[in-house]
């Protein structure tokens, strides 16, 4: 070999001609002259397949030449043959000489370098997926039943190949997260070299317009939106909200009818989780909540839209609700105000019955007779405990499941968010109710759809209308009697809010309850981040919620503080810009 003692640094060609060898670069002068192909000095070894043959007399054949003439890289790589030992029959000379002139007719091919580090790479990325989210038992049964949005690691590494910034992309994450586990400092800093280099690999598939419509290519964005939302390494969200923005943009710009199957779809569903985690304080909705973006992406199988991508259905419309809210508190005029509040209180009246409707679907489809969690005394200490007042939560739920503890979290925010609005609107109607009768109502002039008939209006002290308790017709016709008129106006005369009322000490406990299962050893990739939004959107409540829930809101804190200090990187994000999520939300 070259640089070995001993060993000549001829060329190939040369060696097998036994003539000197001038050593020439990039290849030698004598095999030029000699119109011979000069096959280089490097000594890297491939056994192939060659044309060495056994004729009828037991003699070996060769065709050196045709060899090199089919393979043109043969230049890099010294052909190694096996010698024919004439004291041994060649195999299948006696019973297989049928075959022998196919074998000798087919073509030889050099075998294709296996590279030790992809191997590497690949076993990297793939130790990131195992044990993620991971079921066992019945509730496997449930992890078919409720989604697939977890299979998108599943279509990554079934892809033949990956993309230079989806491939970067998904070891710094690998990257980070065993250097987290195995507690190596060193491994958490090489991710972020690495998550810089897939950054600008990233922008660069984005402005090549033939791979930015690619599905690595929104692969590839989502990886560096769930490394900010792990590592937050900038202790901001402006990273993660730039990468956010980027996914939608490349999303939308494929349109819906692209994410019918495959890595594609699963990017879908995960963006729409991210979207109903950033948009709840959100005033508007986005374009994943219009009718094309709810229902193409699933044309091809309609009916295995999973229980979880249909609540998604119903929470993408929460902004859209909260855009009307703020719209109310604008209102000067207060007959607008009036119309407003109807359409909120409708609004909110339908989306309660969509989510009662999910539940009730979504229990019964569960194993176990619909068990969705069993309660446990809590270990968590929380500064807010004491000996005189005790434990401000003694039991935490714990979930069969991961994804349905996540499900009921996501649900029991969306009521509390519906619920939490309900008491706002009915408390301003009946501030709005003060201030008439102080005005003295009996001077406005009657708007009542009924004040043209012949028989008068039928919101009059004494006419024909309900009682504030006949339940005999909808509720929206009573709400809409008694919103429409100013001079008629009775608060009284709106459905009875019940239960809805005690949202502050029923749903907003059982979202605290169930943050001490999303924090244990076992959910320490995607647990924190699915509860802590969930907590955000209960301190930012029960701030605006009449009485006092300065414990609770204390307790919150100290929770997210925990997080933060175990190096959870976007807790301390949401601990410097609370108005993340849920800052503009009424309640």
């Amino acid at each position: 070999m070259v640089g070995v003692p001993g060993r000549s640094k001829a060329c190939h060609t040369c060696k097998q001609r036994r003539i000197k060898c001038g050593s020439e670069l990039p290849t030698c002068r004598n095999c030029a002259k000699s119109k011979r192909v000069c096959t280089g000095y490097q000594r890297q070894h491939a056994f192939i397949l060659s044309q060495l043959s056994m004729d009828k007399n037991g003699r070996s054949q060769s065709n050196d030449q045709s060899v090199l003439r089919s393979q043109p890289d043969s230049g890099v790589v010294m052909i190694s043959r096996w010698r024919a030992d004439k004291s041994k029959p060649f195999p299948g000379a006696a019973g297989n000489r049928a075959m022998m002139p196919e074998m000798a007719a087919m073509p030889v091919r050099l075998p294709q370098k296996v590279s030790t580090q992809q191997a590497y790479r690949s076993r990297f990325i793939s130790l990131m997926f195992e044990n993620d989210c991971s079921v066992s038992g019945e509730m496997s049964k449930a992890y078919q039943t409720f989604g697939d949005r977890y299979a998108w690691p599943t279509h990554i590494l079934s892809l033949p190949s990956l993309t230079p910034a989806l491939e970067s992309a998904l070891l710094a994450m690998s990257t980070a997260r065993l250097g987290h586990h195995t507690r190596r400092p060193a491994l958490v800093q090489e991710s972020l070299k690495l998550y810089t280099q897939s950054v600008a690999r990233v922008r660069r598939d984005v402005l090549d317009k033939s791979a930015r419509n690619s599905e690595q290519s929104l692969a590839a964005c989502l990886s560096l939106l769930w490394y900010e939302a792990i590592e937050c390494p900038g202790k901001t969200m402006d990273g993660y909200q730039a990468h956010y923005r980027g996914c939608l943009e490349l999303l939308q710009m494929r349109g819906p009818e692209a994410y019918t199957s495959g890595l594609a779809h699963c990017t879908l569903q995960i963006l729409r989780l991210h979207t109903v985690v950033l948009g709840n304080g959100s005033s508007g909705a986005t374009f994943l909540a219009q009718p094309e973006w709810l229902d193409l992406p699933w044309s091809s199988q309609p009916d295995t839209k999973s229980f979880f991508d249909q609540l998604l259905d119903t929470l993408l419309q929460l902004p859209s609700l909260e855009a009307q809210t703020q719209t109310f508190q604008a209102a000067a005029d207060p007959l607008r105000k009036l119309r407003c509040a109807w359409s909120i209180i409708e609004a909110s009246q339908k989306t309660e019955d969509a989510l009662q409707g999910w539940f009730a679907s979504f229990r019964a489809a569960l194993p176990g007779n619909g068990a969705l969690y069993r309660a446990k005394l809590s270990r968590i200490e929380s500064v807010v405990d004491n000996a005189v007042e005790g434990k401000l939560f003694p039991v935490a739920f714990l979930f069969p499941a991961f994804m349905v503890g996540q499900a009921l979290v996501h649900y029991w925010v969306a009521l509390m968010s519906v619920q939490a609005r309900l008491c706002h609107i009915y408390s301003s109607l009946r501030g709005l109710a003060a201030t008439l009768d102080l005005l003295g109502r009996e001077k406005l002039p009657c708007t009542c759809e009924c004040s043209g008939r012949s028989g008068g209006c039928e919101n009059k002290a004494g006419g024909p209308g309900p009682e504030p308790d006949d339940r005999s017709k909808p509720k929206t016709a009573t709400a809409a009697r008694a919103t429409h008129c100013l001079r008629h106006f009775n608060p009284d005369r709106l459905p009875h809010l019940e239960r809805r009322a005690e949202w502050p000490r029923t749903i907003a406990y059982n979202v605290c309850q169930s943050a001490e299962y999303f924090l244990l050893d076992t959910n320490r990739g995607f647990g924190p981040a699915s509860v802590l939004p969930a907590l955000e959107w209960v301190r930012e409540f029960w701030q605006r919620a009449p009485g006092s829930w300065a414990r609770e809101v204390a307790w919150i804190d100290d929770m997210v503080g925990r997080i933060h200090s175990s190096g959870y990187g976007i807790a301390g994000a949401l601990l410097k810009q609370r108005s993340f999520v849920g800052s503009r939300a009424g309640a």
